[in-house]
């Protein structure tokens, strides 16, 4: 299993599932320069910097294990609503397949809740591993249960711990809170992110991430400002909460360059920040492979500055 993109949302769940059926998982390590700079050779230039890794992974991952199980989210019911996953993604066990001929045999485990559930889902993927038996749906119920638990910086080795402080508990006198915004594979894979969360930190402020569970997309997130996409709303959703705490006063969203869906995210949070907190600054920091650190240091001091300055007018 990669320790890339949609991993650092399910991990638990897809672990715990595998193990139940009878399967060894294999994570690979965390990001380091030789991930990314594997996955950039090899990847088109148009792809996302996450996706890049997630190939880098791969290659990883490649001699190490006997099947590789690569996901690919289409369709997700919230509600009566569907959304859909990252376009990239959709497609990724076929890119995978096309730019890295030597892999492994791979399954996929396909999400297209407009044709079936997530049970379905799952009963598929123990299927094509061999596993005709029901254990699946215990199997499956135990990883819900698991996965309930999970926070994306599991997969990480970040001390970062703003997610489990209440911002109550801090000392907003003498604290500058920023709300960061961006995908958990984004901001969790400390190489992916230049450490982003800790800089903030050493630049001055108090990062305070949403938890990113999605749990109410359609109830939170008025329609117009809805998108297709669920993990895109599930940014949104996360940007409302932190715009609507007073107590934050500034709010950073990271993206990766080449991301198609951020363009049009950033845009629907930069109007729902002008909507409802008009005189809250909006920084956006977009990665790549060549981002680098100091110059990012140095946006994020200066947001800081320009943030400290302001709050004292």
């Amino acid at each position: 299993m990669c320790r890339a993109l949609d991993t650092f949302r399910y991990f638990t769940l897809w672990k715990t599932f595998l193990q139940g059926i009878g399967y060894e998982v294999v994570l690979s390590g965390p990001t380091n320069r030789n991930t990314i700079e594997t996955g950039s050779r090899i990847a088109p230039a148009e792809l996302c910097l996450p996706t890049k890794v997630f190939l880098g992974h791969v290659i990883e991952l490649a001699k190490k294990v006997d099947v590789l199980c690569i996901p690919r989210i289409v369709c997700r019911r919230t509600a009566k609503d569907l959304f859909f996953g990252c376009p990239k993604s959709l497609a990724l066990p076929d890119m995978t397949r096309a730019l890295i001929p030597t892999l492994p045999s791979t399954v996929e485990l396909i999400i297209d809740e407009r044709k079936s559930s997530e049970a379905g889902s799952f009963h598929r993927l123990a299927q094509d591993l061999g596993v005709n038996s029901g254990i699946w749906r215990d199997a499956l119920q135990h990883a819900r249960i698991a996965n309930k638990e999970f926070l994306p910086e599991n997969l990480s080795d970040y001390s970062f711990r703003s997610r489990k402080e209440s911002i109550q508990e801090t000392d907003s006198e003498n604290s500058l809170l920023i709300g960061v915004v961006g995908h958990p594979y984004l901001l969790y894979d400390r190489e992916l992110s230049l450490d982003l969360l800790d800089k903030l930190c050493k630049a001055g402020a108090k990062a305070i991430v949403p938890d990113g569970k999605g749990n109410s997309l359609v109830q939170k997130v008025p329609k117009e400002l809805l998108t297709n996409w669920i993990f895109e709303t599930e940014l949104i959703e996360g940007a409302m909460g932190l715009v609507e705490q007073k107590q934050i006063k500034g709010l950073l969203l990271a993206s990766s360059f080449a991301c198609g869906t951020s363009a049009v995210t950033n845009e629907v949070i930069r109007r729902l920040v002008k909507q409802r907190r008009p005189s809250m600054p909006v920084l956006t920091i977009l990665l790549d492979e060549h981002t680098a650190e100091a110059g990012l240091m140095t946006r994020l001091e200066s947001f800081v500055d320009l943030i400290r300055l302001r709050t004292k007018q």
